[in-house]
């Protein structure tokens, strides 16, 4: 029995740590910081992947929410959505546990401290919280279709990422990891254009119904 509870344990550690995939629906839901707008192929990543940044606006700091699922949560204290920094049009190529790979577009971010995601996390808990306490990649339903992650009756299944490299999936990828120091050598020496702007109410990134039990 401890054995058991043991293997299960560490089973649960590398669930936690793992980047999540989830899905935001369509090109409003997705939203965007960068001048074009959300395509079919559009991605969100949560801070701190691959370059994306967030920030509260001018003059406003982090306050406390609530405490959620063991985490605390902090929200802009201006309650206004934060300006966010992404590396735009960037492709990835996500390959999923399902086996499956497809190709995606980061023209969108997943911030943690936004009024929304923050309100539906402490409110809910569990799914609401991914991008605020994990590494996520919030995707159209597209390439979330493509990756293996709707079931036979249409629904919406669990996944998450067994890597995620630089460039389209095929031969133009670059074979870099984006938690590599690799990856951060090539941010710097490629400069890919980093867009910045206000994510706002309508067009925030937000995982819904997709954390592992």
């Amino acid at each position: 029995m401890f054995k058991l509870g043991f293997i299960l344990s560490l089973i649960g550690c590398a669930i936690i740590k793992a980047t999540f995939i989830t899905t935001c629906h369509n090109n409003q839901e997705c939203g965007s910081v960068c001048p074009q707008a959300a395509d079919w192929d559009a991605a969100a990543f949560s801070e701190g992947l691959f370059g994306t940044s967030c920030q509260c606006q001018p003059g406003a700091s982090l306050v406390q929410r609530c405490s959620k699922d063991g985490i605390d949560v902090y929200v802009c204290s201006d309650y206004q959505p934060p300006r966010c920094k992404v590396p735009c049009n960037q492709q990835m190529c996500i390959t999923a546990n399902t086996g499956r790979s497809t190709t995606v577009r980061v023209v969108s971010a997943c911030p943690k401290h936004h009024p929304q995601n923050t309100r539906d996390c402490c409110a809910y808990g569990g799914s609401y919280c991914t991008c605020i306490k994990q590494d996520t990649v919030d995707i159209n339903i597209t390439p979330y279709k493509n990756l293996g992650l709707i079931d036979a009756y249409g629904r919406e299944t669990n996944g998450w990422a067994t890597k995620i490299t630089v460039g389209p999936c095929g031969k133009q990828n670059t074979g870099i990891d984006i938690f590599s120091q690799e990856a951060k050598v090539y941010l710097s020496q490629n400069h890919p254009e980093l867009c910045e702007a206000t994510l706002q109410e309508d067009t925030y990134s937000l995982p819904e119904s997709y954390f592992l039990q």
